[in-house]
């Protein structure tokens, strides 16, 4: 894709493109029932881990030495 468009995108949105396609195609024909709980319990799930992985990447960042807030607090 890079060759024609001059972008470069990360690898996991091809899955992410698969997955609406599938998902998509699901709703339509109703191959696969799938509970609405079950999607929401999936999702709040992804989320919390998600978030608790953003939120760990921030404290190793701001527990190094001469970290910003560190500097702040000293003027």
């Amino acid at each position: 894709m890079r060759e024609y468009l001059d972008i470069i995108l990360p690898s996991y949105v091809g899955a992410m493109f698969i997955a609406i396609i599938l998902r998509n195609i699901n709703e339509q024909l109703a191959l696969v029932e799938i509970p609405d709980n079950a999607i929401n319990v999936i999702s709040d799930l992804c989320l919390g881990i998600f978030l608790t992985m953003a939120m760990m990447g921030l404290q190793s960042r701001c527990a190094e030495p001469g970290c910003c807030v560190s500097k702040r607090a000293s003027r």
